[in-house]
């Protein structure tokens, strides 16, 4: 008997939730057009597993101590008067890091760091090098080092701490995925069937107080990984899983508790609800007379809480980002007045 396996013939983004509403339409053109996969293969969640044990932190790619910094130290101020607008305007965005961090108490250095976790690579290092090289006071000179020192030992602290939650993570992101595989095999058929995604629904639901950013950011690594590895069933399915938390998050339950008749509630009911609904329920909302303006107000106001109710530049902020970004998108496909 075949058994199930997941179809290579889809375009899908690298990551997040926005591309989700693409790969159906991708998914229907290919069907209309009698496309047959190149190739199948089978994925069980073991294989995945395997593929995912030893995830990079981002931490690694940094050079080793100040005396590895300054070797590169006179390469990096030459290429300083050949940098363009963005390129000195990156620089800045370093510089005032540099500059909060120098002033930051110790108690607040750990948010600094867990914020601007991504810019803290191989340049944020050289910045610091290159500063210390262009002044003569020696106190300056030790607060610099003293910094790149404490950033190291925070960042190091990170990953431990980042690896000892990684499993429990893991674990959680694996039970939810693993309701959208067949019980009997444990591999997937992609795209995923309803009563596949009713069952991720429910694990999500279940699972929705222990999904915190440690979670959400796993789930975004998986989905680089399988993408670099050519396993576009699975960044689908995880996308789903992202979309699936997202309309948890922004209507709780993914319940609409909203007053009937109202633009709140219309746009609950397209946010709790799947994807694969969404143009059929933008187009109740438009012959309800809120396609003029008012979803798409409410919309907003969802969106400015999430941008200014949240860590900024969290996992967590990013995937509800994507999330109401892409109904928006949505939203004003269907409702032509809308103001763009």
């Amino acid at each position: 008997m075949a058994t199930p396996t997941i179809m290579k013939h889809m375009a899908l983004r690298p990551a997040g939730v926005a591309g989700i509403s693409q790969q159906r339409q991708v998914r229907s053109m290919c069907a209309l057009r009698g496309v047959t996969p190149a190739g199948q293969s089978a994925v069980t969640l073991r294989q995945m597993s395997n593929r995912f044990e030893a995830l990079e932190t981002g931490f690694v790619n940094r050079p080793s101590g100040l005396r590895g910094i300054k070797r590169q130290v006179k390469m990096n101020a030459a290429a300083e008067d050949e940098m363009g607008e963005n390129e000195l305007k990156d620089m800045a965005a370093l510089d005032n890091l540099i500059d909060s961090m120098l002033t930051a108490t110790a108690e607040e250095m750990p948010m600094i760091i867990g914020q601007s976790v991504m810019s803290l690579n191989q340049k944020f290092f050289l910045r610091i090098a290159t500063r210390s090289d262009s002044i003569s006071d020696p106190e300056a000179k030790k607060q610099l080092s003293d910094l790149a020192v404490t950033v190291m030992r925070l960042l190091d602290e990170m990953v431990k701490q980042t690896k000892t939650t990684m499993n429990t993570s893991g674990e959680l992101l694996q039970k939810i995925v693993t309701a959208a595989a067949d019980p009997a095999t444990g591999e997937f058929m992609v795209p995923l069937a309803p009563e596949n995604i009713s069952a991720m629904r429910t694990a999500v639901s279940e699972s929705f107080a222990q999904v915190d950013e440690g979670v959400i950011a796993q789930a975004y690594s998986w989905i680089r990984k399988s993408d670099d590895d050519g396993l576009k069933g699975m960044v689908e399915i995880l996308q789903r899983v992202l979309q699936l938390y997202a309309a948890h998050t922004l209507v709780q339950g993914a319940t609409p508790t909203a007053e009937e008749g109202t633009p709140e509630r219309a746009l609950e009911e397209v946010l709790a609800a799947d994807v694969e609904d969404w143009q059929r329920l933008l187009v109740e909302s438009d012959g309800a007379g809120y396609g003029t303006g008012a979803f798409i107000d409410e919309l907003h106001k969802r969106m400015e809480g999430v941008v200014l109710g949240m860590a900024n530049g969290s996992y967590t902020q990013r995937v509800l980002a994507e999330y109401l970004k892409e109904v928006e998108e949505r939203a004003k496909e269907v409702f032509p007045k809308a103001e763009k």
